[in-house]
């Protein structure tokens, strides 16, 4: 992030084009699954961006953070998705998100009641986990791989998310190589993945069939228990520091 033309030395063979499929707040979904929180599963069929929504209320309820991120609504978009509702999600305390995103502590205390009013069935979630990890020793993803003791709160409420996240991620990667293998499409086989990202490197002349494969397969989880709509955010470039969005694409909106 402090260097981001250092991505524009990765480049397309000739005539190919890079295609990155970014599964779009995987984790915030995977929080839905596991918590089966009302709110954030009746809000994912709404398109609900739960990032910009919080923004939004944090710079409503303290004038001085957005100041201090140049009043840019992008910017702070991206500060409060890694430094105020994930880690909230992840059991950290206001006063440590107020330090975090420079917010006076007594206006985020009184935020944090919104927030836990409005996802409720999160902190229930978060509380039955705790105390199965107190009598078990393990949390668990939800293919059924388990951490054990000893481990952190935020451990023991991420792991199960991020790992799950991980799960849907390496399916897709790994049916599409398979495909890959069975079709002799070489294109099929990410190239790079990072986080919730697959990229590959695409025939310029079979871009649109080969982005449709692969949005498919990404919106198709092998696993049952991914019962919320997913998304894919698709951008293409000649080189990975110059991708261009094409689209996003629901998979409740494919079942249709």
């Amino acid at each position: 992030r402090e260097d981001p033309w250092v991505r524009s030395i990765i480049i397309a063979p000739p005539k190919h084009v890079m295609l990155s499929a970014d599964y779009g707040q995987i984790e915030y979904r995977v929080i839905g699954i596991a918590s089966k929180d009302k709110r954030i599963c009746d809000s994912l069929r709404d398109r609900y961006d739960v990032h910009m929504d919080w923004a939004k209320r944090v710079a409503a309820a303290d004038p001085k953070v957005w100041r201090a991120c140049g009043k840019d609504i992008k910017k702070l978009r991206q500060d409060i998705k890694s430094s105020m509702v994930f880690p909230a999600f992840y059991g950290a305390h206001p006063d440590y998100i107020a330090r975090l995103i420079g917010m006076d502590i007594r206006k985020c205390r009184r935020l944090f009641e919104e927030f836990w009013d409005e996802f409720a069935g999160v902190k229930a979630w978060q509380n039955r986990l705790l105390k199965q990890y107190e009598r078990d020793g393990y949390v668990s993803c939800r293919a059924g791989r388990r951490r054990r003791a000893p481990m952190s709160h935020n451990m023991i409420f991420n792991t199960p998310i991020q790992g799950s996240a991980s799960d849907i991620v390496i399916d897709a990667m790994n049916r599409l190589s398979v495909r890959s293998d069975r079709e002799q499409e070489p294109a099929l086989q990410a190239v790079i993945n990072i986080h919730d990202d697959l990229t590959f490197y695409v025939p310029k002349k079979q871009q649109d069939e080969l982005m449709e494969i692969i949005i498919d397969e990404m919106l198709r989880p092998s696993f049952d228990w991914v019962t919320v709509p997913i998304s894919v955010e698709v951008s293409v470039g000649e080189n990975w520091g110059a991708l261009k969005a094409v689209g996003t694409y629901f998979s409740d909106d494919r079942k249709a």
